[in-house]
């Protein structure tokens, strides 16, 4: 059943029917100016309550937006970016991200990792697109990776490889939150998981005698593989944008 606004019957009321006395003298004296009266106040509370029913969620917003995203969040990000995990608890974890892959995962999935414990770098730069997110190719050669993959809690962040440099069908799953504290802050976008950026953790992955320490969204505390809880940080990831 469509929303009503409880009000709107209300204002079609005051409008219309204004309270009887024994004596009621008309605005207007001329039938017809009551009647257009009458007829703009009609349209005017029939705008209103249109307008209250409307869902801020719209279809159009929905388009843009991904699911549990702020409505004024940032889904599109056409400039180059860099992705930086900052320690929650303990700032002086600054950890640099780029792609890379563990051996815990099928050949042509990409995850995001500390740059620094990865033997091989397959991109540190990205763009987003109504919430997916695309890797730049390492040295402007190579394909992109992109993410096909809606992290859910227990896992890492996932990339598809693409042999070419046109994207795919990557699924929206991010948005950058933008800090509005009034002191300002240093890294003031934060990536998020619709709409969620608290819970990421900076974990290390024994990955065949090889560790690399990932990015996990929500970890769980039992977990030993591909990642081992026990060693998991929480932590911030921001965006850094190349031209600001």
């Amino acid at each position: 059943m469509p929303y009503k606004a409880p009000w709107s019957v209300s204002l079609f009321s005051i409008a219309l029917c204004p309270p009887q006395a024994t004596h009621f003298t008309p605005l207007f004296s001329s039938s017809n100016s009551f009647t257009m009266l009458a007829s703009t106040a009609f349209a005017l509370s029939a705008v209103v309550a249109s307008a209250l029913a409307t869902p801020l969620g719209s279809t159009s917003l929905e388009k843009r937006t991904p699911p549990a995203c702020a409505w004024n969040s940032v889904t599109n990000v056409t400039e180059s970016s860099t992705l930086l995990a900052v320690g929650r608890d303990d700032p002086s974890i600054l950890e640099p991200l780029a792609l890379g892959v563990i051996d815990a995962f099928q050949p042509g999935i990409r995850v995001i990792a500390s740059a620094s414990s990865l033997s091989k770098n397959y991109g540190t730069n990205f763009t987003m697109t109504d919430g997916a997110m695309y890797s730049v190719p390492v040295d402007g050669s190579g394909g992109v990776a992109l993410s096909n993959y809606v992290p859910t809690s227990n896992t890492l962040l996932e990339f598809t490889a693409s042999d070419d440099s046109v994207t795919g069908d990557a699924i929206p799953a991010y948005c950058e939150l933008f800090n509005t504290s009034p002191n300002g802050v240093e890294y003031p976008y934060a990536l998020a998981v619709n709409g969620d950026s608290d819970s990421f953790s900076l974990c290390n992955a024994p990955n065949d005698g090889s560790p690399v320490d990932v990015i996990v969204f929500a970890p769980d505390a039992d977990v030993t593989t591909p990642y081992d809880a026990s060693t998991c940080v929480p932590v911030d990831v921001h965006v850094i944008h190349e031209c600001c």
